[in-house]
């Protein structure tokens, strides 16, 4: 009979392993399991390049009546904003300015409480990248203005 083989594993390498294992949560924290990352209302301005085929995708917690102002700005590319509600449902869609430079404000009204996925892609699915702002400008209590101008 062959003698059992001795594994030995150095102090650095569990250390690693213990690391990384306690770690991954907060790493995985920055993403959600869609992949969206969180925006957050008032915060700084995300700057992203985009390439033509690709789509980024932000979260935002919002109740129900609330209003969430986006603001955004595209560099070299046009871009299309989807935004979607808790179900899944389409509930907002900026087409581009049909310029691959401009600077568009929006408006987001949530009729329900929850998550909503704002998708930033570019319009034509080929061509080269480019590079956008988006900025969630605030978040705050609906009013009649803010819902006609989403209706529209």
């Amino acid at each position: 009979m062959f003698p059992r083989p001795v594994v030995r594993l150095s102090p650095s390498l569990i250390f690693s392993v213990l690391l990384f294992i306690f770690s991954a949560p907060a790493l995985l924290a920055q993403q959600s399991l869609t992949g969206a990352r969180p925006l957050e209302p008032g915060g700084e301005t995300i700057e992203r390049e985009i390439i033509a085929g690709e789509s980024q995708a932000y979260e935002v917690k919002m109740e129900a009546g609330q209003c969430l102002r986006l603001d955004l700005e595209q560099r070299g590319l046009d871009l299309r904003l989807v935004s979607y509600g808790p179900g899944g449902n389409r509930v907002l869609e900026f087409n581009g300015t049909g310029s691959p430079l401009g600077h568009t404000d929006l408006s987001l009204v949530a009729d329900l409480s929850g998550v909503y996925k704002i998708e930033i892609l570019p319009v034509k699915i080929v061509g080269a990248a480019g590079h956008y702002q988006l900025q969630a400008v605030e978040l705050r209590g609906a009013n009649e203005q803010d819902r006609s101008r989403f209706a529209a």
